[in-house]
């Protein structure tokens, strides 16, 4: 080997070993969807093919049609010619088959069959294309800021334009998703049976099965969009979501959900240090008034995602007031402390404090 090999190699050696390798998805976000804090996060913005993600927001289309009473979780819904003929993941619904609106929600939470969600959407709206009208109505309602809906079911459009969501608006939806119990406990769902247990429906979340602080929520893919995942996982009080999207291999993207959940479950918590209107243990004192102290709460509840290894402190600022106190009366405030941060929250009185009166106010109660 020359001479001058071997000083190309210890100059491109150390560029090969220490270069990072590219992530294996297009974009990854993990935030506390309480506190809306974002623990990681990676083309959090970019709107990117979500394949049967897509589905979360029919689902969620088809609950406002229930709470408004258009539809109903008993109304029968027939499959249309177009439902039975749509490929992909289904339930093999044929042509005229009846089913009730819940076992088509649970078909399409659970094993995301394209046929069901096409009849819930034509069940509302009479048609997909009125149905993708209300769909994108509702990613407004909600701010989404890069989702663009063309189908019910997320299987990839004719014209190439397929549905596009940006994982921090997929967090979104897949929250709004975990609001309400039904789709919740679908979401968590590993098996279900259907039409009468002849079909099983299987959920394809293989974190449903291998790490077992998943909660749901939803998964995609198709050749555009690759292999995605809408991930929620809970250990004790603190539940975070995770978004993957665009990975080129299946183990890839649940091993990157996991990955990220487990490390997040493991460097932050949540924690409530202040709850609204609960009183505090310390009374305010009062002078000159019928009663000497008054009980103070706080005006708002302060939630907060911290470092594990990170202190929360409270300390009051409520110097005595006095009488009259009138309930609601601002009487100063907590200052909750992380790190070099503050949030400063006031305290109000829970009761009222009549001025003491005088022996002669009391003898002549007259003004």
């Amino acid at each position: 080997m020359t001479r001058f090999l071997h000083l190309l190699l210890a100059l491109l050696l150390p560029t090969v070993a220490f270069a990072q390798a590219p992530p294996p998805y297009t974009a990854a976000l993990v935030v506390d969807p309480v506190t809306d804090e974002v623990l990681f996060e990676h083309n959090a913005d970019r709107p990117e093919p979500v394949a049967s993600m897509t589905k979360m927001m029919t689902l969620l289309v088809v609950l406002d049609a229930i709470e408004t009473g258009e539809l109903a979780w008993d109304t029968e819904v027939e499959a249309s010619a177009a439902a039975a003929a749509l490929g992909g993941s289904q339930v093999y619904l044929a042509h005229r088959e009846v089913f009730p609106v819940r076992d088509l929600v649970a078909a399409t939470m659970v094993h995301s069959a394209n046929d069901a969600a096409l009849a819930l959407a034509e069940a509302v709206a009479g048609d997909e294309d009125s149905f993708v009208e209300l769909m994108n109505a509702k990613a407004d309602a909600l701010g989404l800021q890069h989702s663009r809906f063309r189908s019910a079911h997320g299987l990839p459009q004719d014209d190439g334009v397929d549905d596009v969501m940006s994982v921090r608006d997929l967090a979104v939806v897949g929250w709004e998703v975990m609001q309400d119990p039904t789709l919740r406990e679908l979401a968590g769902t590993k098996t279900k049976p259907f039409r009468d247990g002849e079909f099983t429906l299987y959920n394809p979340s293989h974190l449903l099965r291998n790490y077992d602080k998943t909660t749901g929520i939803k998964t995609g893919f198709h050749d555009d969009a690759g292999f995605c995942i809408t991930a929620s996982a809970k250990e004790g009080d603190t539940e975070l979501i995770a978004v993957v999207v665009g990975s080129r291999n299946k183990d890839d993207n649940f091993g990157s959900a996991e990955e990220l959940l487990e490390s997040a479950l493991q460097r932050y918590r949540r924690v409530r240090p202040v709850t609204k209107d609960q009183p505090l243990a310390q009374a305010v004192p009062v002078t000159d008034g019928e009663a000497t102290s008054v009980r103070v709460a706080p005006t708002d509840d302060v939630v907060l995602t911290v470092a594990s290894d990170e202190t929360v402190a409270v300390t009051r600022h409520t110097p005595a007031v006095a009488a009259p106190v009138w309930a609601g009366q601002r009487l100063g405030y907590l200052h909750v402390t992380v790190g070099d941060e503050e949030l400063k929250v006031p305290v109000v009185a829970t009761d009222d404090v009549p001025e003491k009166q005088t022996w002669f106010q009391r003898l002549w109660p007259f003004d």
